[in-house]
């Protein structure tokens, strides 16, 4: 193994898993600079306790299972979530045959494996190869087969697959992010004929930031986009291509997943979701608008502001269709109505007031505790709470944008 063998020893082990930061200080302990087991470095100790806390939100089976080797920072980081990785194996459900082929620390190949009678993680990392080995010795996985070699050269050995899942390394050599496919490693669009004809489908991972739409006329074949936010933070992009769809036109289905933890308690799954999905040949035309005779101070009652999921599909038409909403303005992704949606994919505000950002409106803003959000305005949010001395906090929820014949407007709201 190509790491420090003396981790895997029981009292070292206990020492990691034992280690409360909240009772001990892990500085301390670097500050000693004397490991206090004569064949492990203080650094590598040091590195495994720091990122077993990391795992604590992000991967709890991992946090709880004693004897788990961690990687080196940067790994963790690029790794999925558990969440995620929950979502991901709910795609590809069960199968005979599935291929992660950058497998990294193995969160997903975790996942996917419990419903696979035949997995294969492909990762050129001998250490982290090492790792998840031992992992899934710990964890249970008993059906996963440890390919150490690069992803496509690994492929071209391997019959054809159930599902292929390909998580590209959107890192250039200089450790900066990339977002591309064709950019990244491995190169999905120049590899797009071996992977097609070495699986029935394929899931890819792609930058929240990708461009959808310029990725579904990249790839061939693409079936369904899903977006997935978790606290309505967007995590991932995945592109669903089915291979037997390859070179033909048809539509795309985009569904937008919002995970939200209702306990804040990550070592317990209860979740709930806000789900929204579209075909993409729907939203070709833009959102309606709001007239330009609409009387925002006398005739609308609710405000609504998609989470981050839908937000990045722009699929506002069916959204304005299917709740009968009408949006501020082309480029400010707000939205009214006159009727409360209770299950409405995002946050929904009663308006208690709205005003024209007048001077004398202006000076009755100054000072406020409030939740403040300026969309589509020349000023930023953070410049717009420095110059008008705003306080965070609060019931309150004040709206600062751009509505309908570039007016500008104040909505003081109260969240339901």
């Amino acid at each position: 193994m190509s790491i420090n063998s003396a981790i895997l020893r029981k009292e070292v082990q206990e020492f990691i898993f034992n280690f409360d930061p909240t009772q001990k200080n892990i500085d301390g302990l670097l500050f000693k600079k004397i490991s206090p087991f004569i064949d492990l470095s203080i650094s590598d100790l040091v590195q495994q306790i720091q990122a077993r806390q990391k795992a604590f939100q992000k991967l709890p089976i991992w946090y709880e299972q004693k004897g788990i080797l961690f990687p080196k920072d940067l790994n963790l980081q690029q790794t999925s979530s558990q969440t995620t990785a929950m979502y991901k194996m709910s795609i590809i459900g069960e199968n005979k045959t599935v291929c992660d082929l950058s497998g990294g620390f193995g969160v997903d190949s975790y996942f996917l494996a419990k419903q696979t009678d035949d997995f294969t993680y492909v990762e050129q990392s001998f250490e982290l190869c090492d790792i998840v080995r031992h992992n899934f010795n710990k964890l249970g996985s008993t059906n996963v087969t440890v390919v150490c070699s690069d992803g496509i050269e690994a492929l071209k050995a391997l019959p054809k697959q159930n599902w292929i899942y390909v998580d590209p390394c959107r890192r250039d050599q200089d450790n900066n992010k990339l977002v591309q496919f064709e950019y990244c490693s491995p190169n999905i669009i120049k590899h797009l004929d071996l992977l097609s004809s070495k699986a029935d489908k394929i899931l890819i991972k792609a930058s929240p930031l990708i461009d959808i739409n310029q990725s579904i006329c990249d790839l061939s074949g693409v079936c369904r986009v899903y977006i997935i936010a978790v606290k309505n933070e967007v995590k991932e992009v995945l592109f669903e291509v089915d291979t037997s769809l390859i070179n033909q036109d048809q539509y795309v289905e985009v569904i937008t997943q919002n995970i939200i933890n209702r306990t804040g308690n990550p070592t317990q799954q209860q979740e709930k979701t806000q789900r929204f999905s579209f075909f993409r040949k729907e939203n070709w035309t833009d959102a309606p608008l709001l007239d330009n005779d609409f009387d925002l101070s006398t005739t609308v009652n609710y405000l609504y502001q998609p989470n981050a999921a839908v937000r990045k599909s722009q699929g506002f038409q069916t959204l304005c269709d299917k709740f009968s909403l009408k949006k501020l303005h082309v480029n400010t992704q707000l939205f009214l109505s006159d009727a409360l949606y209770k299950d409405f994919p995002g946050r929904v505000f009663v308006i208690e007031k709205c005003v024209d950002f007048s001077k004398r409106n202006k000076k009755e803003f100054k000072g406020k505790q409030c939740n403040l959000l300026v969309l589509n305005f020349p000023l930023t949010t953070q410049q717009f709470k420095t110059k008008f001395q705003i306080k965070d906090g609060g019931n309150l929820y004040v709206f600062v944008t751009t509505v309908h014949q570039n007016k500008k407007r104040i909505f003081y709201c109260r969240k339901l």
